[in-house]
């Protein structure tokens, strides 16, 4: 399994999806994060449609999928996940990528935005909220039900909010049992930090192409969240798709990875 080395503490975990023609060294990078409780590997959907045209570059944050567990009373920050990720672009040796977030993984990469502009080729959000304080009850008062029940369970039961009643059953129950594969003292220590943050300062200060999907029925993230994030932004784009949930980018991924590849081909 490919890992970089962050810090003492830190051996994150990364795929590197590059079918690029291997006599070409000008690919462009694409940088797909996940939310929480998730790994890298949940972006399987969209790599056959990405990775014969750019170096698509899925890490396991700190603490989740076969990355370095966290250490006892770590303290999670949107300042030094984004730092992780600076520091594995460096491990790379690739000096900007094109960031896409989904769900909590969306202000990890406003943040990075934010912080390392030059950085970035573009930001794209699916789902994701600017204010993780605002996020349901169910997901701000975890704590217990996932020590007593596991993640697996957790995420089962909040699922409605994640997929709606129509994705494929099958599909997401194997999504929620590789959910339930995140440590609970990890995303414990995650939950303990996501009533603290709010992004609504930082959203005018973004100077990089930013494209925002929003999911007309998603349970998690109000589609006016995501309105409001691209009235934000200067110069941010908003699709909005109807029907879809909050994870769109696996439900309706026909609609929006076509999306997407206008959005990069238009920069």
């Amino acid at each position: 399994m490919p890992t970089a080395r962050i810090d003492d503490t830190l051996e994150m975990h990364y795929e590197l999806d590059d079918f690029t023609p291997p006599w070409e060294d000008d690919a462009e990078a694409i940088l797909l994060h996940h939310g929480a409780g998730k790994s890298g590997k949940l972006w399987y959907f969209w790599v056959p449609g990405l990775a014969t045209d750019y170096r698509v570059i899925r890490p396991d944050a700190r603490g989740f999928g076969h990355s370095s567990p966290i250490p006892e009373g770590y303290r999670y920050s949107l300042s030094g996940l984004a730092n992780d990720l600076r520091l594995l672009l460096d491990s790379l040796r690739i000096e900007k990528t094109h960031l896409v977030g989904e769900t909590v993984g969306g202000p990890i990469c406003l943040q990075f935005a934010y912080e390392y502009p030059d950085r970035t080729h573009s930001l794209t959000l699916c789902g994701a909220p600017y204010r993780l304080d605002r996020l349901p009850e169910h997901f701000l008062h975890s704590a217990e039900i996932i020590h007593e029940q596991g993640v697996e369970a957790w995420a089962t039961g909040n699922g409605d909010r994640r997929f709606g009643d129509k994705a494929d059953p099958e599909m997401v129950r194997w999504y929620h049992h590789e959910m339930g594969k995140t440590s609970a003292r990890t995303l414990v220590a995650l939950f303990d930090y996501v009533p603290t943050v709010d992004l609504t300062d930082i959203l005018p200060l973004i100077r990089v192409p930013t494209l925002v999907f929003a999911g007309l029925e998603s349970g998690i993230t109000p589609p006016d969240d995501s309105r409001f994030i691209a009235a934000q932004i200067p110069g941010a784009q908003i699709v909005e798709i109807e029907g879809a949930p909050t994870q769109l980018h696996i439900t309706h991924q026909n609609v929006a990875l076509p999306k997407f590849r206008e959005f990069l081909a238009s920069l």
